[in-house]
């Protein structure tokens, strides 16, 4: 009877580690799903990302980013230049791709896009102010 609890046992082991063994080594191909944006990183006086998404093409894989940053001051903003920055799932920095915006007026809105090249191994988006040229 001893033997057979041992016998057991080791099938239960065996079984784990091949379960834990197929999940980590297959999930991850199984795991299609797209970045999701996350908020503003970095605030600045001057400027303000109001919303930002990926544009999706028809298949539903993303090729660019938009959205809208609003000038705060009573100046008119020659340029604001915004960074988006791709991580893959363990955080490791992808790619940073600048973004830059002219001629923001005073207290107005003014829409952006820009297209990316993609590897397929992004996990997270960080969108942040990266520079104001009054």
């Amino acid at each position: 009877m001893a033997a057979s609890e041992s016998g057991r046992r080791r099938w239960f082991a065996l079984l784990v580690i091949i379960f834990l063994l197929f999940t980590g080594i297959f999930w991850p191909l199984l795991d299609n799903e797209e970045p999701v944006p996350s908020s503003v990183e970095t605030a600045h006086p001057a400027v303000e990302i109001v919303s930002w998404d990926w544009k999706k093409d028809r298949t539903g894989h993303i090729f660019a980013v938009y959205g809208q940053v609003r000038n705060l001051t009573g100046k008119t903003l020659n340029q604001v230049v915004l960074e988006l920055r791709t991580v893959d799932s363990e955080e490791r920095v992808i790619a940073r791709h600048p973004i830059a915006v002219a001629d923001l007026l005073p207290g107005q809105e003014k829409p952006f896009r820009k297209d990316l090249p993609r590897t397929g191994e992004e996990a997270m988006g960080y969108l942040e102010i990266h520079k104001v040229v009054p």
